[in-house]
């Protein structure tokens, strides 16, 4: 596991740091452990497969909660739907052999009570979000995120072994 960031030099003391430090070790612990059962999951009988989806192809329409997997990259451009079906605990999983990018403007759109909290996607490598994305769920990327200028994220965004770049971004919890 990669070392957490502990002090920065040239900042005033920050207070309250200790639990936030041993959240974030925490998440890196867990990001871990996902990163290493990502392969049995899409292995598992049942789960929905990348259904229609050549692995060049980019991720556009419409999809009911459940596990995509697709083992190199995968590119988002216009709008792609996750209808829970009004189920508000419903889930989706996107895991990636590779990398993540999306087109400038693309969006992640939640509808049928389905929550941008429960929308994961497992990233090998790294994950760029392109000039005014409007992307939802959580972001566990292996190496980096970044998130060019103008993107909304509504959800979280973690790199394991590198950073996560923001630049100009609006970025909350879902």
């Amino acid at each position: 596991m990669s070392q957490l960031l502990h002090s920065a030099s040239g900042f005033e003391p920050i207070p309250n740091v200790q639990p936030r430090l041993a959240c974030l070790e925490r998440a890196a612990r867990t990001f871990s452990v996902a990163q290493n059962h990502k392969r049995p999951l899409c292995h598992a009988s049942g789960l929905i497969s990348a259904a229609g989806w050549t692995w060049s192809e980019t991720l556009v329409s419409s999809r009911t909660p459940g596990v995509y997997c697709f083992n190199t990259t995968a590119g988002l451009t216009g709008a792609l739907t996750l209808d829970g079906r009004g189920d508000s605990e419903a889930a989706w999983i996107f895991q990636l052999g590779s990398a993540l990018t999306t087109a400038t403007g693309s969006s992640v759109v939640m509808a049928g009570s389905g929550k941008a909290s429960n929308v994961f996607w497992q990233v090998g490598s790294s994950a760029t979000l392109g000039t005014g994305t409007k992307f939802r769920g959580n972001l566990l990327a292996l190496a980096s995120v970044t998130l060019v200028s103008g993107t909304e994220l509504r959800g979280r965004a973690l790199a394991l072994n590198a950073a996560v770049t923001l630049d100009h971004n609006d970025v909350a919890l879902p």
